[in-house]
């Protein structure tokens, strides 16, 4: 299995498993929407023979506090095809992208998701530090994540997401 960041030779790929994995074709076209306005952070695949297995997106996202927006970094979606998951490729793609996140110099990540699989890379829910979501029913589903130390610290506001998830 290959975990790296996106080709143009992906696309179609990345469409279908987004499509699959989450039997529709929102998350998809919220990928395409984020890559062609040019705020997609960063973009992995796992793939193997040229065969798109996973997908992973981060995109620019901003905290809104009283006095300023801080930029952060919005974690979505992820997906992996049907006929892999529960393989250990979400999990991989997600160490690997919070990597490489960590390397580029973000200080912290946030991800609307399920509350059994995002907290064992160490997502909190984000009340514990004080950011809420846009989504106002997300609860603890709306998680953060440090990834330099006590980035958050001091910090409380409201997570804004890029408009290409309106809708999703």
């Amino acid at each position: 299995m290959e975990y790296r960041k996106e080709k143009v030779d992906d696309y179609p790929g990345i469409d279908a498993v987004n499509q699959l994995a989450f039997d529709g074709e929102a998350e998809m076209k919220v990928v395409r929407q984020l890559r062609d306005t040019k705020k997609l952070l960063l973009s992995m695949v796992a793939c193997s023979a040229g065969e798109v297995w996973g997908h992973i997106a981060y995109s620019r996202a901003w905290i809104q506090t009283e006095e300023a927006q801080i930029a952060s970094v919005a974690l979505g979606p992820m997906a992996v095809h049907p006929k892999y998951q529960k393989t250990g490729i979400g999990t991989e793609l997600i160490q690997i992208s919070l990597w490489e996140l960590k390397n580029m110099g973000e200080a912290h990540v946030f991800v609307l998701g399920h509350t059994w699989f995002y907290p064992r890379f160490g997502f909190l829910p984000a009340s514990q530090f004080h950011i809420t979501s846009s989504y106002t029913d997300a609860g603890d589903h709306f998680m953060g994540l440090e990834l330099q130390n006590r980035a958050l610290d001091g910090l409380s506001g409201k997570f804004l997401y890029d408009p290409a998830f309106e809708g999703v």
